[in-house]
């Protein structure tokens, strides 16, 4: 996921793997990880009562062997070159060789990770931090949602707001500036405002969708038999998917009264659910199902597409 709010002009890129750890990396040819986020969705001062107290650490007394004072110079010289070569050894013997592999901390009571979980960029008015990015990440099995903001200078995040979602969460999308949607369990959408932290709507956008949305996408340049004469700017058009029925759906979502509308239904020809969809042209959308089928659906006047056959024959 590449970083590109404010000053970062997509510089970085981060990602999380299925213990809930999170990497910043640099955007390079040869991408270097620049510092690790552990437990990234655990609140560590919440769950500070629920960690064991560290064990007393005794300090260790060395003694230092006492010299003859009537043996000569030479041979005090000596002494202290061994004593030097065996200190270097000893340096050379707790230095590790090659990278050191980092080990995560065990934090007790922290968000079970899953292979669901979810992780995107979120952009907010409300929150304008030079060297700064808000990642927005969602956890399956705590069937919470949480806004964490990433400061690359002292390496390290903040979490600035948890929503408990009703069903477990699927998958999440950035409709507006301060408008949050969660894709669930069930087929629904939770809609999650930034400005109060609460979640100001819920609907049924795949009925009877027990995985719940697979994923909710908007189409950046749809073409005129998608948008069917719908001209107002404050509109944008989304794409939804579950994971266990063969369809997909469009709706217009007006980001002035926060309204999401269904628009356009397309059953398709696969037999089990759709876990991608992609907006390949402004007539075309890719569909990919829970099987690694992938299918290509054209939204053009049957004349195009005679003239299209016609120009490849």
């Amino acid at each position: 996921m590449t970083l590109g709010a404010y000053s970062l002009k997509n510089k970085y890129f981060a990602t999380r793997d299925r213990k809930g750890h999170v990497k910043i990396w640099s955007s390079t040819n040869h991408p270097d990880k620049l510092f690790s986020l552990f437990n990234f969705d655990a609140d560590e001062e919440a769950l500070a009562p629920l960690q064991p107290k560290p064990e007393p650490v005794e300090e260790k007394v060395v003694k230092k062997k006492k010299r003859d004072p009537d043996a000569s110079g030479d041979d005090d010289a000596e002494d202290d070159d061994v004593d030097e070569d065996e200190e270097a050894e000893g340096d050379e013997e707790k230095k590790p060789k090659g990278p050191v592999r980092e080990i995560a901390p065990v934090l007790i009571g922290a968000p079970e990770a899953s292979e669901k979980d979810r992780m995107i960029e979120v952009i907010w008015s409300g929150f304008n931090v030079n060297s700064t990015a808000l990642l927005c990440a969602t956890s399956f099995c705590e069937k919470q949602t949480v806004i964490c903001c990433v400061y690359f200078k002292q390496n390290k995040r903040v979490i600035l707001k948890t929503f408990k979602n009703k069903e477990h969460p699927t998958c999440v999308f950035q409709a507006a500036n301060s408008i949050l949607f969660v894709g669930t369990e069930n087929g629904l959408i939770e809609f999650w405002s930034f400005d109060d932290d609460s979640m100001v709507k819920c609907i049924e956008a795949h009925a009877d969708s027990a995985p719940g949305i697979s994923q909710i996408v908007e189409l950046k340049h749809p073409g005129p038999l998608i948008t069917r004469n719908v001209t107002d700017p404050e509109k944008k058009f989304l794409v939804t998917t579950a994971s266990d029925k063969p369809e997909f759906k469009m709706w217009t979502f007006d980001t002035e009264k926060c309204t999401l509308e269904p628009h356009i239904m397309i059953r398709t020809s696969f037999t089990n659910g759709i876990r991608f969809v992609l907006e390949t042209a402004p007539e075309q959308i890719v569909c990919v199902d829970t099987e690694k089928t992938l299918k290509f659906y054209d939204f053009k006047h049957e004349n195009e597409k005679k003239d299209n056959e016609k120009t490849k024959g």
